[in-house]
């Protein structure tokens, strides 16, 4: 017998009384959408606690069992959307209803080894339903529903491929950094040699001469914009004197910048006109280019010139010097192992009992604690996690290019006084999300993702300080599905993309005593790469019947033995993240750390 029944009079009532705020539970709260759920069943004669092992073998019924539980959710999620047009709670609707599926499949697998199914297995179907609706931390990291417990994930990778040495350059990283200039190089002709090439010169090859080693002298040609950018003057000395008809001034050695190129219709050079630095002419070069042969034939008129320094590449009409392009992937794998676990055991004489004398129905009260001890760990573990890949890679200096994690930090102070003479809720709140938007796009430059969606998550006391910039979708208290929730989501803009904001009493660092955050996590949106993801499985009740599963301070008792169990297991493979940290905060009450 259960230990308060003994502590009862069976005689006792409660007094009733008038004017609690408490106005009871609303017609959409999901203990009524379970009774209603529950009444429709019936309706067909048959009971969702009780013929269990009929449901599940049932396509139909089981459908219709299903859209009573969901319907709301459903509802919800289309009016939810409406407001953030970002489809958010129409996804949370897909996953729940695979969850859902998952759930009857594995029953079904049970049951086959078991024989027959305890009738408190129902309890699994209402039980998940409220775990994933209630979880708040499924806003705030990528949460996928899969249907294996061993996840396998390709993340793909592009490079461009120098077909003839096979180095590979990523792409687009590559041109985010100067390796854009090795790959560009590779596939265009082969660059001329920029030695100096002494004048005069006649019938001089620029393929054999001028071009790499590793090329074949026969297979190159000229390219029409083949150029001269500078040349080399020797030191001449004066001749005769000033104001004499035939002076000309000293010339010193120097390297001095031209642009000589080659005029098409007969193939002189052209812009050979040289001169010093105070513009005057101190010699002339001209001659020839002659693309048939791949030669250039070159004079200086005063001799002042000593050499010259051609510019360009070799023609590439034989697509001999080609990049290529290759994709390769990334095989990542994870497993879903046992969840924590929560159990009680009762008696069928305490369950009937629990009922006929206190009117108390177990069977509910069950699925309500052993929901909402299942959601607050999953939900505690994932911020855990969040928390110690922060903690992880805070300092770590990695190339961002390279798909490793980095963390970004910045201060933003409260103190208005220093800054302006506006009233502080004025500057806290332009400057805070000016912060923000700076914030976000210094994540995205490093990161170099354009397609990117954000997620901002805190405790309430600092995120209502952007309250004025976030259009909130459901607040604390709504409900969703019939379940009510225990933190806010809303949408806004910062730094051009959108962030989901989520607001949440769970994420309270100030007991943690690391200060007042503002976390930012980037979740690309493409499958090309991956921060951070929350995969989901299942959740279960096993009971007595459930092989190996006992009470273990009952082993010879025929207790009804039920464990709740959720499987579920976050990844990380680019684990970018970001804080804001807020300092002079007097005004939120609490001592800063």
């Amino acid at each position: 017998m259960l230990n308060f029944m003994t502590e009862s009079s069976k005689n006792f009532e409660e007094t009733p009384t008038i004017g609690s705020f408490n106005l009871g539970n609303s017609k959409n709260s999901f203990e009524a959408i379970y009774e209603q759920a529950h009444d429709l069943m019936m309706s067909y004669n048959i009971d969702p606690k009780i013929d269990i092992n009929n449901m599940i073998k049932q396509d139909a019924i089981m459908e219709q069992y299903k859209d009573a539980l969901l319907d709301q959710l459903k509802n919800d999620a289309a009016e939810y959307d409406s407001k953030s047009d970002s489809g958010r709670y129409s996804s949370l609707y897909e996953q729940t209803a695979t969850m859902f599926d998952n759930c009857r499949d594995d029953l079904i697998a049970e049951s086959t080894r078991v024989g027959q199914l305890l009738p408190i297995k129902a309890v699994d179907f209402p039980v998940l339903i409220k775990q994933n609706l209630a979880l708040a931390s499924k806003d705030i990291i990528q949460t996928e529903v899969t249907k294996s417990p061993i996840i396998k994930k390709h993340i793909e990778r592009r490079w461009i491929v120098d077909k003839k040495t096979g180095k590979r350059w990523e792409y687009p990283q590559c041109f985010f950094n100067d390796d854009w200039k090795e790959a560009y190089a590779a596939g265009k002709g082969t660059p001329i040699d920029k030695k100096p090439v002494t004048l005069p010169c006649f019938n001089y090859s620029i393929p054999e001469k001028l071009c790499s080693t590793s090329s074949d002298p026969t297979r190159e040609f000229l390219n029409h914009n083949i150029k001269i950018t500078k040349v080399n003057t020797k030191a001449v000395p004066a001749h005769g004197n000033p104001g004499d008809a035939d002076y000309t001034p000293a010339v010193e050695a120097a390297e001095i910048p031209v642009d000589m190129r080659v005029n098409l219709s007969d193939g002189t050079w052209l812009g050979g006109t040289i001169r010093d630095a105070e513009g005057n002419i101190i010699d002339v070069i001209t001659g020839t280019c002659d693309f048939m042969n791949n030669v250039v034939s070159l004079s200086s008129a005063a001799g002042v010139v000593a050499s010259v320094v051609f510019d360009g590449y070799m023609s590439n009409e034989l697509n001999e010097r080609t990049v290529t392009y290759d994709r390769t992937r990334e095989e990542y794998e994870w497993k879903i192992e046992d969840g924590f676990r929560a159990d009680i055991a009762y008696s069928l004489e305490e369950l009937e009992d629990a009922k006929a004398l206190m009117d108390m129905d177990l069977y509910k009260l069950t699925y309500n604690d052993l929901a909402d001890t299942l959601v607050q760990m999953e939900d505690n573990s994932i911020l855990q996690f969040l928390d110690d890949m922060y903690e992880k890679y805070k300092g770590v200096d990695l190339d961002p290019l390279g798909f490793n994690p980095f963390i970004r930090e910045q201060t933003f102070s409260c103190d208005s006084t220093t800054q302006t003479v506006a009233l502080q809720s004025e500057y806290i709140q332009k400057m805070l999300k000016f912060y923000v938007d700076r914030f976000v796009i210094d994540i995205l430059d490093t990161a170099k993702i354009e397609n990117m969606t954000f997620v901002l998550y805190g405790n309430p006391r600092y995120i209502s300080l952007l309250d004025p910039e976030i259009n909130w979708v459901v607040k604390s208290g709504d409900s969703v599905g019939g379940v009510k929730l225990n933190y806010s989501y809303g949408i806004m803009n910062a730094g051009g993309v959108k962030i989901q904001v989520v607001s949440t009493m769970k994420y309270n660092e100030i007991s943690k005593n690391k200060g007042r955050h503002l976390r930012f996590i980037p979740y690309p949106l493409s499958d090309d790469q991956f921060t951070f993801k929350h995969y989901k499985y299942t959740t279960h009740i096993l009971t007595a019947q459930n092989s190996g599963y006992r009470a273990y301070d009952r082993p010879g008792g025929s207790m009804t033995y039920l464990m709740g169990t959720t499987r579920n297991t976050t990844a990380t493979i680019q684990g970018i993240q970001g804080a804001i940290t807020l300092t002079d905060t007097p005004f939120i009450l609490s001592p800063n750390p």
